[in-house]
């Protein structure tokens, strides 16, 4: 039975990089410190006892690639346990962003339209539409997704109907 858990070196990468940050995370949970010493002699021991002591070799280029790999994982994780205790806390643009723009409604409507909204009667498309000075906030808003789409508040479904009829011309 043949099991391949990545199809090519970048699936691989991908996968290895977020396991070292998990085994960075397990290592500082159990109070292990990151040391020079650790990062510039655990990759290459680890390569040795893979390709020579446990006969990486005989796998060829494959065998290599595997042996290569695995050592630049056991540097990865000394290097992320390190970023972890030592290195400088960076900001986050994203958090950044979603605060700002909490507090911002998501659709703003015309007068006429919101009159119309509450009598319940039929309104016409030149009253659905928003108002030109809502029309950049609208926009912005769009642009700016990321930041209100992971916000507790919720669109209700007749609102994403109205978005995507405003932004795209066409309700779903």
């Amino acid at each position: 039975m043949l099991h391949y858990t990545t199809w090519d070196s970048d699936q691989y990468l991908y996968k290895m990089n977020r396991y070292a940050g998990w085994g960075a995370l397990n290592m500082r949970d159990a109070k292990r410190r990151p040391s020079v010493l650790a990062m510039a002699t655990r990759a290459p021991l680890r390569f040795l006892q893979l390709y020579f002591f446990r006969l990486g070799f005989l796998d060829g280029i494959a065998g290599f690639q595997i042996c290569m790999h695995t050592a630049y994982y056991a540097f990865l994780k000394q290097a992320k346990l390190w970023e972890l205790n030592c290195a400088i806390p960076q900001p986050d643009p994203e958090a950044e962003r979603a605060t700002q723009f909490e507090e911002q409604p998501i659709l703003v409507f015309s007068e006429s339209a919101q009159r119309a909204d509450k009598s319940d009667t039929k309104r016409s498309d030149d009253d659905a539409r928003p108002d030109h000075a809502t029309q950049r906030s609208l926009a912005d808003q769009f642009a700016n997704y990321r930041s209100w789409r992971h916000s507790s508040d919720a669109l209700p479904t007749a609102d994403c109907g109205r978005i995507c009829e405003l932004s795209c011309g066409s309700a779903q």
